[in-house]
């Protein structure tokens, strides 16, 4: 990992602006938002495994794409597709900590350093997680209140077990957006803090249907 790459300390009011950001940028490629959710319902409906960190972070990586892929006006899967290695490799070592992670899995330090892997690449465990709780530690009101915002899926999840059918089915579909979103979250506040951008870069045109096409089945790998 650069050097370079160091966290500095969020702007004031930076949970509004970071869930303002991050409901702009999914908005910016709605089909394929919509394409990615239908994607990964399958994974958030079956029954868990220990695999299910490891599918869980590939999947928010290529959320983390799709934001910045929007961000910067770019095609989503070259995005993921260049970043592919250091997901994984990522992604291996949070498996390999499941019971770590099964407890604080929303932590913004594990979303910080998915961030630092597509940035930069992964450079391992430690030195990114080490990098993370740097940027935690100065920014401990923030990061604490996206924390907070984290654990609703847990809270609820239980509740949305023991519904009907079809409010479970519905509450689901809530979490699953919901989770979504947090996920691009944590890349519109990594990208403030690692990259020092506070604001979405200005919109541009939508790629050409054709792109659209193949960011699609970029999603669907997952």
């Amino acid at each position: 990992m650069s050097p370079l790459i160091k966290p500095r300390k969020a702007e004031p009011g930076a949970l509004r602006r970071w869930a303002r950001q991050s409901v702009e940028l999914l908005s910016r490629r709605p089909a394929l938002t919509l394409l990615t959710a239908a994607s990964f319902a399958p994974v958030a409906l079956a029954p868990q495994s220990l695999l299910f960190p490891f599918v869980s972070f590939v999947e928010a990586g290529w959320l983390m794409s799709l934001a910045r892929a929007a961000d910067h006006s770019v095609p989503a899967y070259d995005v993921f597709r260049a970043s592919l290695k250091d997901l994984f490799g990522y992604s291996r070592d949070i498996m390999l900590r499941v019971l770590m992670v099964l407890v604080i899995v929303f932590a913004p330090v594990f979303l910080w350093g998915l961030f630092l892997s597509i940035l930069a690449g992964y450079a391992g465990f430690d030195l990114t997680m080490l990098t993370a709780v740097k940027a935690l530690v100065m920014n401990l009101r923030a990061g604490s209140l996206l924390f907070a915002a984290g654990l609703l899926p847990s809270f609820l999840s239980d509740l949305v077990g023991a519904l009907p059918v079809w409010a479970g089915a519905v509450g689901t579909i809530f979490l699953l957006g919901y989770s979504m979103f947090l996920v691009i979250m944590g890349y519109v506040s990594a990208r403030e803090i690692f990259e020092g951008q506070g604001e979405n870069n200005p919109a541009k045109a939508l790629e050409r249907s054709a792109e659209e096409g193949k960011q699609g089945d970029g999603a669907s790998i997952i």
